[in-house]
């Protein structure tokens, strides 16, 4: 929700005067330390949202070099909307050539749908004008990402015509009309072109996931050509918690609740009661449910096993950066596919109640074209 002008205009207007419990002639970096620890300590968020704008505004009066770049990416990472994309705009105008950028490039891609205009504009200029093979680099990748969420929000509000209004109520009507003027599929293949571009030009950077970022992008370019509903799921063979070989076309005929989890996740480990509901009540039908673990260390998938937190069949990929992972391009989870007993995706990321239905009508399905009994 966006925060009231009023709010902001006042917040905006105390500017870097200095405050009662501030040092006098303390400096723009004193001053920036001061108003950090004020916002960990502030109790509401009108408060955190006056701090947030204080904070801008030493960024882009006070502030020089590094340490205006560090402030504004600091206001990305936790300010409300409005000032968010102040920070990326003036990252964008002043900062761009800046070797501090990269931090402030991975900000932008986890602003939302809110920051999704703002987070484009900075991450094209990088990608065309950092003099830094490595953010420019970087800066493809993530905008790749933002272009990828939105293309998905476009395709789930398509969906869901009450989120819908939200959504066109949070943007305004000219904000709105720039988020959906591209389509869902138009967005998507400009990200498979970055993601090109990088496999050609930036394949050696390293990442995160310590993994280069050229096989990290092959993984993103595999998913948006192959793991969309309605076409085939593509092969998995691994080794489950025992060492034993097998392979997800071995469920063929069945319909298949397929995840991408580990224990190291919460969110993950929150979806397993459903999980094992969904296995108890289609025991003896038509449906297997089936994970890749992404644990780095094997006895973390067998506790849970031997403890019957996890009561279905998984394949052991040593990380977030395993092989079949990788391969898939998963980058979020639990990540959720929903496979019918062609082995054909109908669904990914679905809600709880959704998941109940499509597997229902699934698993009827499935059971009405196995050939019948002797």
């Amino acid at each position: 929700m966006r925060t009231p002008l009023l709010i902001l205009s006042a917040a905006l207007a105390v500017g870097t005067s200095p405050r009662a419990d501030e040092p006098a002639g303390s400096g723009p970096e004193e001053q920036l330390s001061a108003l950090r620890k004020e916002f960990d300590g502030a109790k509401q968020d009108a408060q955190r949202e006056a701090v947030a704008a204080r904070v801008l505004e030493l960024a882009r009066n006070g502030l020089k070099g590094p340490a205006a770049v560090d402030a504004l990416t600091w206001v990305v990472e936790r300010g409300p909307a409005p000032l968010v994309d102040q920070a990326l705009d003036a990252l964008r105008r002043d900062h761009v050539d800046s070797n501090r950028l990269g931090a402030s490039c991975s900000a932008a891609t986890g602003t939302g749908p809110a920051g999704s205009l703002a987070a484009e504009r900075l991450l094209r200029e990088a990608t065309s004008r950092s003099p830094h093979r490595r953010i420019r680099g970087r800066a493809h990748f993530q905008l790749a990402e933002v272009l990828e969420d939105r293309a998905d929000d476009l395709r789930r509000l398509a969906q869901h015509p009450e989120w819908l209004v939200r959504r066109k109520e949070q943007f305004g009507a000219d904000g709105w009309a720039r988020y959906s003027r591209r389509g869902a599929d138009e967005l998507i293949q400009e990200a498979e072109g970055l993601y090109e571009t990088i496999i050609a030009d930036y394949a050696d950077l390293d990442t995160s996931r310590k993994v280069p970022l050229g096989e990290v992008s092959e993984g993103r370019l595999f998913r948006l050509r192959n793991l969309r509903v309605g076409r085939p799921a593509p092969e998995i063979e691994g080794e489950d918690v025992d060492g034993r070989r097998f392979r997800l076309s071995d469920d063929r005929g069945k319909v298949v609740l397929l995840t991408f989890s580990g224990n190291w996740c919460g969110a993950c480990r929150g979806f397993y009661p459903q999980e094992r509901r969904l296995v108890a009540r289609f025991k003896g039908r038509p449906f297997a449910a089936r994970s890749v673990n992404t644990d780095e260390d094997v006895e973390t998938l067998r506790q849970s096993i031997d403890s019957g937190e996890i009561t279905w069949r998984c394949w052991r990929d040593g990380g977030t950066s395993g092989p079949i992972t990788l391969r898939w391009g998963v980058s979020y989870f639990p990540t959720v596919f929903v496979l019918d007993h062609k082995g054909v995706i109908r669904a990914e990321q679905v809600g709880p109640e959704e998941l109940d239905a499509t597997l229902n009508a699934l698993v009827k399905e499935a059971e009405a074209a196995a050939p019948p009994g002797p």
